[in-house]
């Protein structure tokens, strides 16, 4: 198998990207850049130079309807715990099939996919922070569950890091991921009926700082990225400031130039 370097993986996700994009205007629903994709927008009118992450918000009306409405074919896969019981992921994924990834860490054996975007969704959450951080606090304990079940041993991790994951391992080994998936799934969207002034992806990396005021997302622009224009929320300044703090310092160090993603991916024979 080929690998493909970072520039080529860009290229694949930037054409996964225009793809979804083209099929929400044409649908009707409704999205966003977001995290460190709408950071590279806005501060390098593209990719993040070292970056090789895409990630797509949508409310949860849109989410649910992107999901229902988009179909895989013979270059892009849509990847979802609801659609294939085998799934490794408990958002959802559009993915090049012509290639694979295999992240670092992760246990031989699990079929990854290939190169993707993720698409994640935005969901309203209660105007009490801390029932907020309660719900959070839910899907955190069963996220580290779901990574538990699929990080192997590797060498150079600490010894007490591996005891830990070989006694989750088996304690949590009956249970199903895409049971936990769901569950994940579900608690996100617990208050999605209820009216609020807040939202958040409530399962998204930065946790608690995910909590954002409605009127973030209530109106969209375009911004550029890699030469051509993508939706963004109308409030990015907050949006980026609430999880970032000074999302336009200057780039840091070499050393510190770190894809998120930290997987090898590679063409298919």
């Amino acid at each position: 198998m080929r690998k493909i370097e970072l520039k080529e993986v860009q290229q694949l996700e930037f054409e996964i990207l225009r793809y979804v994009a083209k099929f929400c205007d044409e649908n009707d629903i409704k999205y966003y850049l977001g995290y460190g994709a709408l950071i590279g927008a806005i501060r390098h009118k593209g990719f993040i130079p070292w970056d090789d992450d895409i990630d797509i918000l949508m409310p949860r009306v849109d989410y649910e309807k992107f999901i229902n409405l988009f179909k895989s074919n013979n270059k892009f896969d849509i990847v979802n715990f609801n659609l294939n019981k085998h799934c490794l992921y408990f958002h959802t994924l559009v993915m090049n099939n012509k290639t694979l990834i295999k992240p670092r860490g992760a246990s031989e054996g699990c079929d990854y996919g290939g190169v993707y975007i993720d698409i994640d969704p935005i969901d309203n959450i209660p105007n009490d922070v801390k029932i907020y951080h309660r719900q959070y606090k839910r899907i955190k304990f069963y996220k580290n569950i779901f990574y538990v079940k699929l990080l192997k041993k590797r060498k150079g991790r600490a010894l007490y890091k591996e005891i830990i994951l070989f006694l989750g391992r088996n304690t949590f080994k009956f249970i199903n991921l895409n049971r936990l998936a769901k569950l994940i799934d579900n608690i996100s969207k617990k208050y999605s009926s209820i009216k609020s002034d807040y939202v958040a992806c409530v399962f998204g990396p930065y946790g608690k700082k995910e909590r954002m005021h409605r009127e973030i997302f209530e109106e969209t622009i375009e911004v550029e990225f890699e030469g051509e224009l993508f939706k963004a929320p109308k409030g990015y300044h907050e949006y980026l400031t609430n999880l970032y703090g000074d999302y336009m310092t200057p780039v840091p160090p070499p050393e510190n130039q770190e894809s998120y993603h930290n997987f090898k991916a590679y063409w298919k024979d």
